[in-house]
C-alpha cells in the first residue's frame, strides 16, 4: 500500500507500507494510488503535477472555477442573485431580521467568490505561471 504525505495541497511524500503495519504518524495519510511527489491533492483526487512552463491561464482559470463552484454551486449563485433581486425590489429599510441575515450570508459568499477571482486574475499575470498554481498559498 502506498501512502502520500501532504502539505498544503500538495504531495511532498510517497511512502511504501504493509496496510497491517502502518507507522502511527502515517496512520492519517491517504492512499496515493499512483500519485507521486508534487501531484496536487483537494481531500479526495489526486490530480498528476504539471510539468514546468505547461500552466497556462486557461488552467489558472479552470482552478478558480473548481474553487467557485466548492464556495457556491451555480444553483446557489442563480439563487443568489434572485434573493438580491427581490430584496433590492423591497428596500434595505423594509427588510426583516431574517432577510437582512440572507443578504449579509449572500455578502459573505459573493466576497469568497471575489477573493478567488482576484487571486485567479494575479496569478494569471504571473510569468511564468508556477507549475504549483493550485497550492493554496496562491489562493489565499
Amino acid at each position: 500500500m502506498r501512502l502520500a504525505q501532504i502539505e498544503n495541497g500538495l504531495v511532498v511524500n510517497v511512502i511504501e507500507v504493509d496496510p497491517q503495519n502502518i507507522p502511527d504518524w502515517a496512520a492519517d495519510w491517504p492512499e496515493a494510488g499512483d500519485a507521486g511527489p508534487g501531484s496536487a491533492y483537494d481531500g479526495q483526487i489526486f490530480t498528476a503535477p504539471v510539468e514546468v512552463g505547461a500552466v497556462t491561464v486557461e488552467d489558472v482559470k479552470a482552478e478558480a472555477m473548481r474553487r467557485i463552484l466548492a464556495v457556491a454551486p451555480e444553483w446557489k449563485q442563480r439563487n443568489l442573485t434572485a434573493q438580491a433581486a427581490i430584496l433590492a425590489k423591497i428596500g434595505e429599510s423594509n427588510w426583516t431580521p431574517e432577510q437582512a441575515a440572507a443578504w449579509a450570508a449572500g455578502e459573505n459568499l459573493w466576497g469568497q467568490i471575489a477573493a478567488i477571482r482576484a487571486a485567479s486574475d494575479l496569478i494569471e499575470t504571473l510569468d511564468p505561471i508556477p507549475n504549483d498554481y493550485r497550492n493554496d498559498q496562491y489562493w489565499t
